[in-house]
């Protein structure tokens, strides 16, 4: 039958149709809406991994600091252990 007509495969089919590209339409804007939400998460991803490399590079001038210190105290310590020494004798 016509697809006008009320119940005709014709009519059904048509109903099918539309649902379908109802459907399509839906996947197509869920689709984007994820393609934006990975372009968004790519970018987030790339601002934290300079910021981890900015924070590692802090942590190793840290430790150079760090180290250059300990290498200070102990110095000062020896000569603060010789000055003593000299006070006593």
């Amino acid at each position: 039958g016509a697809s006008t007509l009320t119940g005709s495969v014709n009519a059904r089919l048509n109903a099918v149709q539309t649902g379908l590209q109802s459907q399509i339409t839906a996947n197509g804007s869920a689709i984007i809406s994820v393609q934006d939400v990975n372009s968004s998460q790519a970018t987030q991803i790339t601002a934290l991994g300079t910021r981890t490399g900015i924070a590692e590079s802090n942590i190793t001038n840290l430790q150079s600091t760090t180290s250059a210190q300990a290498i200070t105290i102990s110095s000062l310590n020896t000569r603060v252990g010789s000055a003593e020494s000299s006070i006593i004798n």
